[in-house]
């Protein structure tokens, strides 16, 4: 039994999902290269945490003693981007750990598309890649 009656709509779908996945994707990435300080909700706290990482503080601090630093996401994604960081040698140039912490947002979320599919195609056995492209994009 299909869903639709016709194809049509699937594909009409499907379209849309795409044009506003490329839009949303092309935002995304004029975004990394922005100046503005927390595009797309990230905190200046994760640079800030970033930032005394790579002058070589530890991610968390003592709670007791004031200032105390929020870290406020996994550790393992300002390791990451820390360890990249001192590879590349940006040490003190907040723009550049901001590009280089959007960037790595960015990637991280489009590799979720990886488990996503491998779930959809084995798990829930759905064949149509179409569908399973729009539940990615979506």
């Amino acid at each position: 039994m299909k869903l639709f009656s016709s194809d049509k709509p699937v594909q009409i779908a499907f379209w849309m999902l795409t044009l506003a996945f490329v839009a949303v994707l092309w935002l995304r990435i004029i975004l990394v290269f922005s100046y503005i300080p927390e595009p797309g909700g990230v905190s200046v706290t994760v640079l800030f945490s970033i930032l005394r990482m790579l002058q070589g503080y530890p991610l968390y601090t003592d709670p007791q003693l004031p200032p105390y630093a929020i870290a406020q996401y996994m550790p393992l994604h300002y390791y990451v981007v820390t360890s990249i960081g001192k590879l590349l040698v940006i040490q003190n140039n907040i723009h550049a750990v901001s590009v280089l912490n959007r960037l790595l947002c960015l990637v991280f979320d489009l590799m979720v598309f990886i488990p996503v599919y491998k779930m959809l195609s084995r798990v829930f056995e759905i064949k149509n890649l179409k569908l399973i492209a729009a539940v990615c994009m979506s």
